[in-house]
């Protein structure tokens, strides 16, 4: 089993991680969270990085069918986001690229490409709900970058105090959150914030110790990042005022699993978990916010899942 270095690959979601959730398509958390997902009518997909591999799958939700794998255009995929439309952006850490995907689809829709003087090695990703641009978290480099298109290299910003970044993600008004180590090794957390029509990036002050950082995603209604630590992983709930994050909420994440990229969907967080830093070829569900103990949803041999998203859309069929 491989030892996934989080100074290097990390997460958003998301919830998704930028798990995605990093994950556009949120609902705000329930009053009363369920122990496990409802099933859906089949046009929900969960997208699932295999991470240092080629490969992204597409299962059904919450029932875990696989209807697509997909290898097309992708190589080191890592990081996955989504937009409102259900179009899924899969990290191509090996190529420097953000590889977009309509629903269900096998075959790449467009391709973005990172100004390697700048960028080079994509993490996770998340998607503007009020510009539909599309921002990119560099694993190596302490950079951010929103691209508008396609045909456009990217928009780069720079925190020196930040080793690499890890995960980013957009609030429901356009400002953007990024977290990353403060080292190489992958110890200490950065939070910073771009706030939306700003030019640079703004360091935030978080009034808790976090280890390592995970996922950032937006749940409805507040920023959470995700915490990895020896003590056992969990997402916070931010209050941002100024240059301040204060934390007004905690969802555990059972024990010791490791979180990296996650989503929040539907009053549940999704993601891949490692047990003692070792990650594993399963998929696991939290209540949202509760937390507590988690349940697998899927499991399949011989992958090493990271990146989580959810698309939503109309259903495909399912190929036999």
């Amino acid at each position: 089993m491989r030892r996934l270095r989080l100074a290097v690959v990390a997460i958003a979601s998301f919830a998704g991680g930028c798990a995605v959730p990093a994950t556009p398509n949120v609902a705000a958390p329930a009053t009363r969270a369920a122990a496990k997902p409802a099933a859906s009518s089949g046009s929900d997909f969960l997208y699932v990085a295999e991470s240092g591999g080629n490969y992204a799958y597409a299962f059904t939700y919450p029932d875990g069918k696989l209807i697509n794998k997909i290898s097309s255009g992708i190589a080191g995929a890592v990081g996955l986001c989504s937009d409102s439309a259900g179009n899924v952006y899969v990290t191509s850490t090996q190529t420097g690229a953000i590889v977009e995907y309509a629903h269900g689809a096998s075959s790449p829709s467009a391709t973005f490409y990172e100004d390697t003087k700048k960028g080079g090695h994509p993490n996770g990703c998340s998607v503007d709900p009020t510009t539909g641009n599309l921002a990119v978290a560099d694993g190596i480099n302490n950079s951010l970058a929103i691209f508008t298109g396609p045909s456009d290299f990217g928009t780069y910003y720079d925190l020196a105090s930040m080793s690499g970044a890890t995960s980013c993600g957009f609030d429901d008004r356009g400002n953007l959150f990024v977290d990353g180590p403060r080292t190489t090794s992958g110890s200490g957390f950065v939070l910073a914030e771009l706030p939306k029509g700003a030019k640079a990036l703004k360091r935030l002050e978080l009034d808790k110790h976090i280890e390592q950082p995970g996922t950032v995603a937006w749940d409805g209604t507040r920023v959470t990042v995700g915490a990895i630590d020896a003590a056992g992983s969990a997402l916070y709930r931010l209050t941002i005022s100024g240059t301040h994050a204060t934390v007004v909420g905690t969802t555990p994440l059972g024990g010791e699993k490791t979180i990296g990229q996650s989503a929040i969907y539907a009053s549940h967080v999704i993601a891949p978990y490692a047990v003692k830093g070792e990650y594993r070829d399963r998929v696991g569900v939290w209540s949202y916010p509760a937390g507590g103990k988690g349940t697998s949803i899927l499991q399949r041999s011989g992958a090493l899942f990271y990146g989580v998203a959810i698309s939503t859309g109309s259903p495909l069929r399912v190929r036999q």
